[in-house]
């Protein structure tokens, strides 16, 4: 049996880990007014989302290069990629639209704070948001659309199955070569693109594909390399690495350093540090993810088994965690809000969308697996 299939544990916790880090990043950007938790949001949360995300594109990336080892065809390849991202997507969207109707047609008042996202309904905003289009190009077209559920990098993470197998092919020529020529473009976009940032033509550079292709390509060499990851002298050489890019950061970044979460990326420019430190991100939480379950096994199993329901907490958070914190502040208040109270209404949202999610899962399981074959 190949290695790389006898024990997923570590790649179920980093599924896992980095679903909790996106729920933590979105709850803590709607305390962002509160002036009594701003301080301590702007240290320790801001920037935690890089580490998430990055370690969400790595195991995206590990993952794809084993579906295309057993290759059958191209065709399988994407139709297996379109059930298990698009079709829950797509799912959830209309129900969740179709729920809120629902509510709103019973009590008028009872969905109030969510009035924003379904103000003057068309039917080409509900075209343009019912599947996981990349958001930038949904923006650059002109097409307005309702960001209900999921989140931008599931639009960007197909740019990158689509190209997987070519890229995939560029790898096993040459590693090296093709990992510089990789940066390189990433880099080269990052530039070209100020400008319509700035603009508005688009809504983030760092959710273009071709600039976030680095930390998926980086996943992809690290399955090329399976063999060698968790050994010590590789761990070695990036605890190495890692200490440079604190360091490299701290120096060239003193502003951003006050931040923990921003204290290993270092400045807002998508700049060489910021791209590598990504990269490296995605190669040290597979070192910790590897490392938990091989010293706490018993710890980390019950943690693990919530990889089941990742992808459609991904894709319910945001929406809930509107509509619990906009409940939450109409009737108990927000600007009074307390640190420990935060902590409890994280918990609160957490438990819900891990409720939530077992529930839409267990029904649309069945139906997937059918369609899977």
């Amino acid at each position: 049996m190949d290695t790389a299939r006898k024990n997923y544990d570590w790649i179920d916790t980093i599924r896992v880990f980095a679903t909790l880090i996106v729920i933590i990043f979105h709850y803590a950007l709607t305390l962002m007014t509160n002036e009594n938790l701003q301080p301590t949001i702007q240290k320790f949360f801001l920037g935690i989302e890089n580490i998430g995300v990055a370690a969400f594109f790595g195991i995206s990336g590990y993952l794809v290069v084993n579906s295309l080892q057993n290759l059958k065809s191209l065709f399988e390849f994407y139709r297996r990629k379109i059930i298990r991202i698009i079709l829950p997507f797509t799912f959830l969207y209309i129900l969740v639209i179709v729920i809120n109707f629902i509510a709103k047609a019973i009590n008028p008042k009872s969905l109030s704070m969510i009035d924003i996202t379904f103000s003057n309904f068309s039917m080409m905003k509900f075209i343009g948001g019912l599947f996981p289009i990349d958001v930038n190009l949904l923006m650059y077209f002109d097409v307005q659309h309702y960001f209900i559920v999921g989140e931008w990098f599931i639009g960007t993470l197909i740019w990158m199955y689509l190209i997987s197998p070519l890229l995939y092919k560029f790898l096993r020529l040459n590693v090296p070569i093709t990992m510089l020529i990789i940066i390189a473009v990433s880099l080269i976009t990052a530039d070209l693109l100020v400008d319509m940032e700035i603009q508005g033509r688009i809504l983030s550079r760092p959710a273009f594909f071709l600039i976030r292709l680095p930390e998926f390509a980086t996943g992809m060499v690290l399955f090329i390399y399976r063999d060698k990851i968790f050994q010590k002298s590789s761990i070695f050489v990036a605890m190495i690495l890692a200490i440079g890019m604190i360091f490299h950061s701290v120096i060239s970044y003193p502003e951003e350093s006050r931040f923990f979460g921003k204290y290993f990326f270092g400045g807002a420019s998508l700049d060489l540090h910021y791209i590598l430190a990504l990269m490296l991100t995605v190669y040290l939480s597979f070192i910790v993810a590897e490392l938990l379950n091989k010293n706490f096994p018993k710890l980390m199993k019950p943690f693990n088994n919530f990889k089941d329901i990742s992808y459609i907490a991904i894709l319910l958070q945001h929406f809930l965690i509107i509509i619990i914190t906009k409940s939450w502040f109409k009737n108990v208040g927000f600007f009074d809000m307390e640190k420990f109270v935060s902590i409890i209404l994280l918990i609160l949202i957490t438990v819900a969308i891990v409720l939530v999610s077992r529930l839409i899962k267990k029904y649309y399981a069945p139906f997937e697996k059918k369609l899977l074959g």
